[in-house]
């Protein structure tokens, strides 16, 4: 699994939180740089327990540059990666020397925040390392409200991942892709600077095409196989009871409903 660190310069190594950043499907690490420039610029001289010492940006393993990492092991798995795979991933990576001793705060975006739930499931409950989990958008849902609504997150389901398989991504440059998504939904109503970093990281040599053709670092089948992963989502929101008499969790919505249904208030935690 590829990890990006960021660091302000200047800033007091033994003081403040760390945050573990987790990217939604079809993403990748570098999207949260933009967020984190803001962070960074909210630096309080006078609390630095709260300031942002330094913070770490995760690929899951078939995005991103984990993508091209793994490509070889990603071409011979006959299933998809889950977002199991990915939180037993960040486990490891939480156990590395790496982030030792800091007071984390998980932020997961999407996908991300599921991961970032489910690895709750994977952590002794009573040492869990988070001081406070974020988790944004997130497409969190139990079994007994899926079944509710069964008919709609189905068809849901299908919707996205039909547009995912049936989406173009190959183009003869990063600059004509860049032309390509900034016309069309969801790109186009994204932030400048993220559709940026969409060109410049999450592009790549399209295999089989000429020099300089790109594609997707993250393939569009491994992104539709995620968008079905619903029983590891049933046992990630399971964890919310769980875990927020231990840890903070905060949730954030977007102001625009684009895809996830939410049921999260009837979801029991």
């Amino acid at each position: 699994m590829a990890a990006k660190r960021y660091r302000k310069q200047g800033c007091c190594p033994d003081q403040g939180v760390t945050l573990l950043l987790a990217h939604g499907t079809g993403f990748h690490k570098e999207l949260w740089e933009p967020t984190l420039e803001t962070l960074f610029s909210l630096r309080n001289g006078r609390d630095p327990p709260t300031n942002v010492r330094e913070a770490w940006a995760l690929d899951w393993q078939s995005h991103g540059d984990s993508a091209v990492l793994n490509a070889s092991a990603l071409k011979a798995r006959r299933e998809g990666l889950t977002i199991a795979d990915w939180a037993h991933a960040i486990v490891a990576f939480l156990r590395s020397p790496h982030i030792a001793g800091q007071r984390l705060v998980a932020i997961g975006h999407s996908a991300g925040a599921t991961a970032l739930m489910y690895t709750t499931k994977l952590l002794p409950p009573e040492h869990l390392p988070y001081a406070g989990i974020i988790l944004v958008e997130a497409p969190l849902i139990d079994r007994d409200v899926f079944e509710k609504n069964r008919k709609r997150q189905q068809m849901t389901i299908k919707a996205v991942q039909k547009a995912a398989t049936s989406r173009r991504d190959v183009w003869s440059s990063k600059e004509q892709a860049l032309e390509w998504l900034r016309s069309r939904r969801p790109w186009s109503t994204w932030d400048a600077r993220v559709l940026a970093l969409y060109g410049e990281y999450g592009m790549c040599q399209a295999p089989g095409a000429p020099p300089g053709f790109v594609s997707t670092k993250c393939d569009k089948m491994e992104e539709a196989n995620n968008y079905g992963d619903v029983e590891n989502t049933y046992e990630a929101t399971e964890q919310i009871e769980r875990v927020c008499e231990r840890v903070p969790i905060h949730v954030i919505f977007g102001e625009h409903v684009d895809m996830t249904c939410v049921y999260f208030g009837d979801c029991g935690t």
